[in-house]
C-alpha cells in the first residue's frame, strides 16, 4: 500500500512538472517569439475583452484620438484613421468604452463619441471582468495571459476554421453535381428576387426603431457627467453618427436620439460630424455596414476630420 502511495505521489509530481514545463514554454514563446499584434478571436465578447486589454496593457498613453461607440463603430476600419484607438465594443455603447478611458485614467486629446446606441447603459459583467487583481497583473506582464492569445486560439481554431472551409467546398462541390446547373441556377435567381433586405429584414428593424428610447433625458444626463470631466482635462469632443439603411433614417428612434444630443450638446458648442447621404450605404442587417460601406464611410470620416483640422 506504501508503495502504491509513493508511486502515485510520483506520477502527481510528474505530472505537475510537465505541465510547468508545457505552460512556461508556452508563456515564453508568446512573449518573446510570436508576433505582439496578433490576436485569434473566436466570437464578440472575446474581441471586445481583446480590444479593451490592448488598451490597457499596451502604450496607448501618447494616443491624441480615441473613438468609443457601439458595434456600428466597430466597423470602422483601423487602417484607414492612422493615429486613431477604437474603443468600440460589439453589442455595447459607448458608456463602456468611456468607462475603459476612466480605468486608465486618460484624457486624449480628441474623443469621437458614436450617437446611434448610446441609450445602451453600461454592461456590468463586461467592466467587472477586468477588475480581477490576479488577472491584471499576470495580463499586464504576459501576452499569454490576454484574451485571444491562448493556446487553443492559435491552434485548434486556425485548423478547425480551414476544416470548415474544406468542408463547404466538398459541399458546394457535391451540390454541384447532385444538382443539375440550371435548376442551381432557378434557385438562386428566386433566392435573389426574394430580397430578404426588403421583405424582412428592414420591416423587422423599422419596428424595431418606431420606439423611442427610454430614459433619454437620465442617458443625456449620464454622458454629460463623463464629457464634462474630459473637458476639464482638455479633451475635444466629437460626436458622430453611423450611417444605417437609409429607410430608418427618420425614424422615431433616430429623431429622438439626434433630438436629445442637440438639446444637451448645442452643435454651437460642440463639434458634429453628420452621417453622410445613407442612401449611399448598404448594411448587413440594416444597421451595420458591410466591408465595402465600413471602408467608405471611414474614408469619409477621416476626410471630415482633416477638414476640421482635428487629424493633428
Amino acid at each position: 500500500m506504501g508503495h502504491l502511495y509513493i508511486f502515485n505521489f510520483d506520477m502527481i509530481k510528474k505530472t505537475l512538472l510537465t505541465f510547468l514545463i508545457i505552460i512556461s514554454t508556452y508563456i515564453i514563446f508568446i512573449q518573446y517569439f510570436s508576433n505582439p499584434d496578433k490576436y485569434t478571436s473566436e466570437h464578440q465578447w472575446q474581441d471586445n475583452q481583446i480590444t479593451v486589454q490592448r488598451f490597457l496593457y499596451n502604450n496607448t498613453d501618447s494616443i491624441n484620438h480615441f473613438i468609443v461607440g457601439s458595434s456600428l463603430a466597430f466597423r470602422l476600419r483601423g487602417e484607414d484613421l492612422p493615429g486613431f484607438y477604437n474603443l468600440s465594443y460589439g453589442g455595447l455603447s459607448a458608456f463602456d468604452g468611456l468607462n475603459s478611458l476612466a480605468k486608465k485614467n486618460i484624457y486624449p486629446r480628441y474623443l469621437f463619441i458614436e450617437m446611434n446606441f448610446i441609450d445602451r447603459p453600461v454592461n456590468k459583467e463586461f467592466n467587472s471582468s477586468l477588475n480581477n487583481p490576479l488577472m491584471c497583473v499576470l495580463r499586464k506582464h504576459f501576452l499569454a495571459f490576454r484574451d485571444g492569445k491562448q493556446p487553443i486560439s492559435f491552434i485548434a481554431f486556425p485548423i478547425g476554421h480551414r476544416l470548415s472551409l474544406y468542408t463547404l467546398y466538398v459541399l458546394q462541390s457535391g451540390i454541384h453535381k447532385i444538382i443539375p446547373e440550371n435548376t442551381y441556377s432557378n434557385m438562386k435567381n428566386k433566392s435573389i428576387n426574394a430580397n430578404p433586405m426588403e421583405t424582412e429584414i428592414i420591416p423587422r428593424q423599422m419596428k424595431r426603431f418606431s420606439i423611442e428610447p427610454a430614459d433619454i433625458d437620465k442617458t443625456m444626463k449620464d454622458l454629460g457627467k463623463y464629457v464634462s470631466v474630459l473637458e476639464e482635462h482638455g479633451t475635444k469632443i466629437i460626436f458622430f453618427e453611423m450611417p444605417i439603411q437609409h429607410q430608418l433614417e427618420n425614424s422615431p428612434r433616430c429623431i429622438a436620439v439626434r433630438s436629445a444630443f442637440y438639446h444637451n450638446f448645442p452643435r454651437d458648442k460642440y463639434t458634429y460630424i453628420d452621417s453622410p447621404d445613407m442612401k449611399e450605404y448598404e448594411t448587413t442587417d440594416g444597421i451595420h455596414l458591410n466591408y465595402p460601406y465600413a471602408k467608405k464611410y471611414t474614408e469619409y470620416f477621416y476626410r471630415q476630420i482633416k477638414n476640421l483640422g482635428l487629424d493633428r
